[in-house]
């Protein structure tokens, strides 16, 4: 009985040992766990500390970042690009285009000199997503997901993988002066979308331009903003263009595309002659060298390669426009009049406060 009672105090004594304060159970098991590395070589920022959500104008934090803020389909198709980024950061890393630099759309194109690719990539580049689902006239071209950041493109030789030639994009914002002066300055196009309902469905959203690939009027799908389409109606699909939308009076286009005169990438002009009505109510003409035009890349323009289209923006205290485009094969460059003359006729004219380009006969 008494060996007994000893083997029962000894096992007590065990038992007691066994379940004190477990070590383990307070130690921080993330911080011994390997950590998320990019590819070998790749000096790039890491994409995953660029996500600001947008909501009730609050940026949130990464460490905020959850089920709770994001919508399910803006997030996926985010992750889904994270990881071509990636992959394309590596792919063309030995092109050292800069220390900063994310390459976020890619194309390919034949040309008669071989095969070239383009490469769309932003540096100081950070994420916004928007959850809410009502598009505002901004998001009509930035998406409900895009990448903000200074935006380029480069022109690849794929038969010996050299640069050919790069292009900074920029947008003209205008300023005013006194009473009468105004002026313009360019800053960096940053606006890049990846995710973006589709243009097919063309409901309460408004005039969408942007392709997609699925979606609908409310969904978001995967944007194809480097989208190659003959513009200029040649034959050949060397054209793709960028839009600006700050507000609901027009959107701002510009067209960039593959130039077989120089083997380049090329950022189109176009050489515009105004004719305006003064105070005076005397009509007069100047002329002016655009790299932006409102709402022009929303149309493709004939066999004859010319694009004529009305904007009306009297709604906005702004001008009935004419505008009258045209495309020379001879020397791949584009020209056109947009006329905002007054004319008896207009005054029978409807005023729409929201502006839309209409077909001009």
């Amino acid at each position: 009985m008494f060996n007994r009672l000893i083997i029962f105090s000894l096992l007590l004594v065990l038992f007691s040992c066994n379940t004190g304060p477990n070590p383990a159970r307070h130690t921080n098991i993330s911080s011994s766990q390997p950590k998320p590395q990019l590819p070998d070589k790749v000096t790039h920022k890491k994409i995953y500390d660029t996500v600001h959500v947008i909501r009730e104008e609050v940026d949130l934090e990464e460490d905020n970042y959850n089920e709770e803020y994001h919508p399910t389909s803006q997030y996926k198709i985010w992750k889904k690009r994270v990881k071509q980024i990636l992959r394309w950061n590596k792919q063309y890393s030995y092109l050292r285009l800069s220390p900063k630099a994310n390459i976020i759309d890619v194309a390919t194109i034949n040309t008669p000199k071989g095969r070239r690719t383009i490469l769309a990539w932003m540096t100081d580049m950070q994420t916004n997503m928007s959850p809410d689902n009502d598009y505002t006239c901004p998001e009509v071209t930035q998406g409900k997901g895009y990448f903000k950041g200074k935006l380029h493109y480069s022109l690849i030789d794929n038969s010996n993988s050299k640069l050919i030639n790069s292009i900074n994009v920029c947008v003209p914002e205008s300023f005013e002066h006194g009473d009468t002066l105004t002026y313009y300055e360019f800053n960096d196009f940053r606006d890049y979308p990846f995710a973006i309902a589709n243009p097919k469905y063309q409901s309460k959203i408004g005039h969408l331009i942007y392709h997609a690939r699925g979606g609908t009027d409310t969904t978001e799908a995967e944007a194809e903003v480097l989208y190659l389409w003959d513009f200029n109606n040649d034959g050949k699909d060397y054209e793709f263009y960028l839009f600006e939308q700050a507000s609901c009076v027009g959107k701002a286009s510009t067209l960039l595309g593959y130039c077989e005169r120089g083997d380049s990438l090329k950022w189109y002009t176009w050489d515009i002659t105004h004719k305006v009505t003064g105070t005076n109510q005397k009509d007069s003409t100047y002329t002016t060298k655009e790299y932006w035009l409102d709402e022009a890349m929303t149309f493709q323009m004939d066999k004859d390669g010319k694009l004529n289209f009305l904007i009306d923006y009297r709604g906005r205290g702004g001008d009935l426009c004419r505008n009258y485009f045209k495309y020379s094969a001879t020397d791949d460059t584009y020209s056109g009049i947009i006329d905002t003359r007054l004319k008896p006729e207009d005054s029978s004219k409807k005023i729409s406060w929201y502006p839309q380009p209409e077909d001009l006969k």
